[in-house]
């Protein structure tokens, strides 16, 4: 489930890539997270102004590494004149404020996501207790939630304070570094504010964190309330992956992971693959009775791994339980504040309009 940490050098771009994306003036430069996701992709953009997809965060070294990268190409940091932000994720945007100090670059951001940058650290406290909340219903043990009840943002050590100065209206084309069009196409599933942002005349798509290859669980929920639901599901998820699938990309670059052609075959196998996890927790149910998300988890991964990726693991099994109830294949109930699924008689059946035939 975890392999071996990724280095930044293992997700250096190979030939083909530079070969097909610097000739647009598109580089994919790697820089650490010390997280278990791996390194996180910050995308150059050379022009006038010189332009950064996301920033990666303060950890390590990243800084110094960023300014290496870029004195490749005779750019200095300060020369950055524009940010372009996907999603209010902190290993994407962490930098940011420290090369807005440096440069003075205009920061761009969705428009749906705005309110996240500008108030990450309450946001974050929110999620956290609404997390909580879910997890209290799930059956995690009591360990586990007297540590996420503690626990701390790490904003101020990974990140620092910046203002969006544009937000981005989706459906609208923009230019990048004053030479590429970009069109923010809303892309809902890692979280409700994710963004790709499609640049048509080069082929050239940066999609975040809602692709990638090899991609597993990858869905994270925000059960506050005040949060946008609807995009919070495997059905929204799966939409938006057919979206991108239907846009002609011949380059995808990741927000983890190398860049990658035929994007449409990674569509096609992360769907299946959510598919083949929602036929197991199904499974889970009829071989085990009535199970809280909590045991169905520890199931499929361990207790062990559970807890190590416990927001990711836990977002993603309620989620496929939410599926299961959503296709009529589980129900639940609730006792002294604990959720529990079971499932009907109702027989499990593909959503229709995958897109499971071959593509070429």
């Amino acid at each position: 489930m975890f392999p071996h940490p990724i280095t930044v050098e293992k997700l250096q771009p190979s030939q083909a890539e530079r070969d097909a994306l610097e000739p647009h003036g598109i580089v994919r430069i790697p820089l650490k997270t010390g997280l278990n996701i791996g390194p996180v992709n910050v995308t150059l953009v050379m022009g006038n102004p010189h332009a950064l997809i996301d920033t990666a965060m303060h950890h390590a070294n990243n800084l110094e590494r960023l300014e290496a990268s870029l004195h490749r190409y005779h750019i200095k940091l300060e020369e950055i004149g524009e940010i372009w932000l996907t999603h209010p994720h902190i290993d994407h945007f962490g930098l940011t404020g420290a090369i807005v100090k440096r440069s003075g670059a205009r920061v761009y951001a969705p428009e749906s996501s705005v309110h996240r940058f500008d108030q990450y650290v309450e946001s974050w406290y929110t999620d956290r207790d609404a997390f909580y909340t879910l997890l209290q219903e799930s059956g995690v043990t009591a360990p586990i939630l007297e540590y996420v009840r503690s626990s701390e943002s790490s904003f101020h050590t990974v990140a620092s304070p910046f203002t969006v100065d544009d937000s981005l209206k989706q459906g609208t084309s923009y230019t990048i570094a004053g030479r590429h069009s970009l069109l923010p196409i809303h892309a809902p599933g890692h979280t409700p504010w994710c963004s790709a942002f499609w640049m048509p005349e080069t082929g050239v798509m940066v999609c975040g964190d809602v692709l990638r290859q090899k991609m597993r669980f990858n869905l994270i929920l925000y059960p506050d309330p005040n949060v946008d639901q609807e995009h919070q599901t495997y059905p929204s998820y799966r939409k938006t992956l057919q979206k991108l699938s239907d846009t002609p990309v011949k380059w995808m670059i990741p927000g983890h992971g190398v860049s990658f052609q035929n994007h449409q075959k990674t569509i096609r196998l992360a769907m299946r693959r959510q598919e083949k996890r929602k036929e197991l927790v199904l499974a889970h149910l009829q071989e085990n009775g009535p199970s809280t998300a909590y045991e169905v988890a520890v199931a499929m991964y361990t207790s062990s791994i559970t807890e190590r990726a416990l927001l990711l693991i836990m977002s993603d099994t309620v989620a496929l339980l939410r599926w299961l109830i959503e296709d009529g294949a589980a129900e639940s109930t609730v006792q002294h504040g604990v959720r529990s699924y079971s499932p009907t008689s109702q027989p499990l059946c593909s959503p229709q309009g995958d897109p499971f035939k071959p593509i070429g």
